[in-house]
């Protein structure tokens, strides 16, 4: 009797993880400022899957034809597997590719600090220079007090990439602190756009590319701006207080508000790259996992390097806010092609730098 009400038990269990997966899984079509919460499911999409997992194992273990049906319900979830790991082998490039690197540096200072660590800066500078990428886009650059706007060569010629593109995240801002875009071609055109709480979220570099021309757009989409209380909050959920509740709505406030605001502003993007008289690559911290409504509007007629040619598990943030999740991106354009895209694990940062070898198709 006892085993039959466990049996019942785990059986509506698996059912509503189930349904919490076919969820999360048709949230990327579910504009968040439609339904908000349906969002927040798509951040929890692969706990819920290995969930769904555990249950497959459990009923092989007791009822195996209970794992039949639990198999059937995760099915519509495995097609979303390839965006969280892959296993593209490394390819020898020809001429005319070309290596683009996207990278999130923190302040150049490994924290939310105005003040630049300069032993990161000549770390991050260096790691950058042992890679020669001809295309570097940067999310959160930042310059130590005495180095002034007019003098952003200092890093162009730190990294031997002669040409940049600097665009400050806020006009009222007297520091270097913005999205910046180095490059060993030409930029002859270069523009920026900006939030409704006017603050630059993306910068548009026109790039001379072995005489083709490459519209290159550097983006940082609104944070869920997490502390480290908020990921106590996320990991310890045997907190259970009167205050601690309050906190939760808190957390989830400033997930909605994040996953609204981001939705307005790749939609924005996306209706920029539309009137693009040159194929795109669009970069940067997305601030949002791939099973996200901002990631498949971003995809939607382009290819995500990572599918198309990364290996492993592509996680790039690993700060202590947020588990560990793919947010980074470089996402192009299907005339175009990739190959050997690498996620380095170095922590200079509280995201990786991603690296990948980008051509024409033709």
């Amino acid at each position: 009797m006892l085993k039959r009400k466990i049996i019942r038990t785990l059986l509506i269990l698996n059912i509503f993880v189930s349904t919490l997966i076919i969820i999360s899984v048709i949230s990327p079509y579910i504009p968040p400022s439609k339904i908000w919460v349906i969002a927040i499911l798509g951040l929890a999409y692969r706990y819920f899957l290995i969930a769904g997992f555990v249950f497959i194992l459990i009923w092989l273990i007791f009822r195996k034809n209970y794992a039949i049906i639990s198999v059937a319900l995760m099915l519509p979830s495995l097609f979303q597997l390839s965006e969280f790991i892959q296993f593209h082998k490394s390819r020898e490039p020809d001429k005319s590719m070309f290596k683009f690197m996207t990278y999130n540096v923190w302040n150049l200072s490994r924290s939310n600090s105005i003040n630049v660590n300069t032993y990161i800066m000549d770390s991050i500078f260096q790691f950058i220079n042992n890679e020669e990428p001809d295309i570097v886009c940067l999310q959160e650059f930042a310059l130590p007090r005495h180095i002034k706007e007019d003098k952003i060569n200092f890093p162009s010629a730190s990294i031997h990439l002669p040409y940049y593109n600097y665009s400050k995240y806020s006009k009222k801002s007297k520091r270097v602190d913005g999205l910046a875009t180095f490059s060993r071609f030409p930029i002859f055109h270069r523009d920026t756009m900006i939030s409704h709480e006017n603050k630059t979220f993306a910068q548009i570099s026109d790039i001379i590319v072995r005489n083709r021309i490459l519209r290159i757009f550097n983006i940082q989409l609104t944070s869920n701006k997490l502390n480290t209380n908020d990921s106590l909050y996320i990991k310890d959920f045997k907190l259970d207080t009167a205050i601690i509740k309050n906190k939760k709505k808190l957390l989830f406030f400033k997930i909605k508000k994040a996953c609204i605001s981001r939705e307005k502003l790749i939609n924005r993007v996306v209706a920029r790259i539309k009137s693009s008289p040159y194929p795109v690559v669009l970069a940067g911290d997305f601030n949002d996992t791939p099973v996200s409504y901002i990631h498949r509007v971003a995809c939607a007629g382009r290819k995500d390097a990572f599918t198309e040619s990364g290996f492993g598990f592509g996680n790039t943030y690993f700060g202590n806010k947020a588990p560990s999740y793919r947010i980074d991106y470089v996402i192009y354009d299907k005339m175009m092609k990739s190959i050997n895209l690498k996620v380095h694990h170095i922590e200079l940062s509280d995201h990786y730098p991603v690296t990948v070898m980008l051509g024409f198709r033709y």
